[in-house]
């Protein structure tokens, strides 16, 4: 399991006021016709069309395009060309988490609120269902949410209708989420001369040196290119983690052409190499507050600094691709600014460099076979383009294999565009929006290529 520990949003103090409410229009929607003033004009006509499979309780699958949607119901194209309008409570629960989610604009608070009272009208209202998970995302993006949330889920335990506590949003309802941090995500990282950057290095050195002596470990410093190495490994196996280290960061600083020279953490990244499994979940426990439960490495982003965790397993290879693999995502966090690539392509690009620079790797191999069975059985990768942490949804059985190969195909298909469309995100751009301008690819489109180019493959090639 490889799972990445956010910066911890800090949720703005405010004053909330009641008034009209303000209208969250999902990613998706562009406002048309077929909105309703119950939900505050929630939903419209989606451009581009939304790739869906939608099965009613009562009737056979649809395959088709969602061409419209409200607070009450679904419009699906077939591939005929035939519409039906089907209400939500014709479809089960997850089939309307699944969808709305993918409809909405995932980083507004509005939409997630929207999406829960949804939920409970569906009565999903149990602790840990789809309500829940929809009002703590919208509480995590604006706190103000909570009262609505609050207010819905009083009004559906009364048997009243939820939907109407819409009608006295929060101001702060639809602003965008705030991530408090040493620097906002809106703008980049500040460049360091070299004299703040030594400043810098001895700052989060003293931060490392304080993590171990609060955890009762006794581990040596190794100072190798940009990382600090705290560890009890031999001298010989920490040479071979700062070799695949050093090459993890000239990899990266090529593929985004960077110049060669490059200096990104905020001074060095520092990294522990931890031989005992005890010891390991020991330090991420006391120095991070974090349970790795069955991970052998963890990176963790705080404020301007990196810091990676790592167990030496057994399994040489899976202990160094795990190493690579969390590095990878520090570095990526420092490239630029904070800004992060959807989840999908976040963990895809780390697994790929992990496989491209582990030569004896058998992950890559087997990720393309489970990502070739996803396609040949007829699932659609635009599914795991929308799935996320803060919803529950990442990762599901195949998120890895798939995200791992389509960035692979997007490398292969136009590596210059994947730098540039990383660089869009990273400069604050929608990655939808930005596939569009650098691939000229909706992300159905891209799904659509990948299984094409998937088919046409009869084995893995590097």
């Amino acid at each position: 399991m490889r799972t990445m520990d956010r910066m911890t949003s800090l949720l703005r103090g405010m004053l909330v006021c009641a008034l009209i409410v303000t209208t969250a229009v999902g990613a998706h929607a562009q406002r048309g016709g077929g909105a309703t003033d119950r939900w505050g004009g929630w939903g419209g006509v989606v451009e581009p069309a939304l790739r869906a499979t939608l099965r009613p309780m009562d009737g056979a699958a649809i395959r088709g395009e969602i061409v419209s949607w409200t607070g009450e119901d679904v419009t699906i194209r077939d591939q005929g060309g035939a519409e039906s309008l089907l209400r939500w409570d014709e479809l089960d629960a997850r089939q309307v988490y699944e969808t709305t989610r993918r409809l909405i604009d995932t980083d507004n608070a509005g939409d997630w609120l929207r999406v829960g009272v949804l939920m409970l009208t569906l009565g999903e209202d149990g602790s840990g269902g789809f309500a829940e998970r929809s009002f703590a995302v919208a509480a995590r993006l604006d706190a103000a949410t909570a009262l609505v949330a609050d207010a819905a889920r009083r009004a559906h335990a009364a048997g009243g209708d939820p939907v109407k506590t819409l009608s006295a949003t929060p101001e702060s309802l639809n602003t965008a989420p705030d991530r408090s941090g040493a620097n906002a995500d809106e703008g980049p990282w500040p460049e360091l001369s070299e004299a703040q950057r030594a400043v810098e290095t001895a700052r989060v050195r003293a931060r490392a040196e304080a993590m171990v002596r609060g955890a009762g470990l006794a581990l040596s410093q190794t100072d190798a290119g940009e990382f600090i190495l705290f560890t009890d490994l031999d001298e010989k196996a920490t040479k071979e983690a700062a070799a695949q280290l050093e090459r993890m960061y000239r990899a990266l600083v090529r593929t985004l052409e960077l110049p060669a020279e490059t200096r990104l953490f905020q001074g060095k990244a520092v990294v522990f190499l931890l031989t005992k499994r005890d010891e390991f979940v020991h330090l991420e426990r006391e120095a991070f507050g974090v349970d790795p439960n069955g991970a052998i490495g963890m990176c963790h982003l705080r404020d301007a600094d990196v810091f990676v965790v790592c167990h030496k397993a057994e399994d040489e290879t899976a202990y160094m691709s795990t190493l690579i693999h969390e590095t990878v995502h520090g570095f990526m966090y420092r490239y630029k600014s904070p800004a992060e690539l959807p989840i999908w392509a976040n963990e895809g690009l780390a697994d790929y460099i992990a496989g491209f620079l582990l030569t004896n790797s058998l992950e890559p191999g087997r990720h393309w076979t489970q990502a070739k069975a996803f396609v040949r059985s007829g699932e659609d990768a635009s599914d795991v383009l929308y799935q996320s942490y803060e919803d529950g949804t990442w990762p599901e059985k195949d998120s890895y294999a798939v995200s791992h190969m389509l960035v692979r195909h997007m490398l292969r298909r136009d590596a210059r565009a994947m730098k540039q469309w990383i660089d869009d995100i990273k400069d604050g751009l929608d990655w939808r929006g930005s596939l569009r301008e650098r691939f000229a690819l909706t992300p159905n489109q891209l799904a659509d290529d990948f299984a094409a180019a998937m088919t046409r493959e009869s084995y893995y090639k590097r």
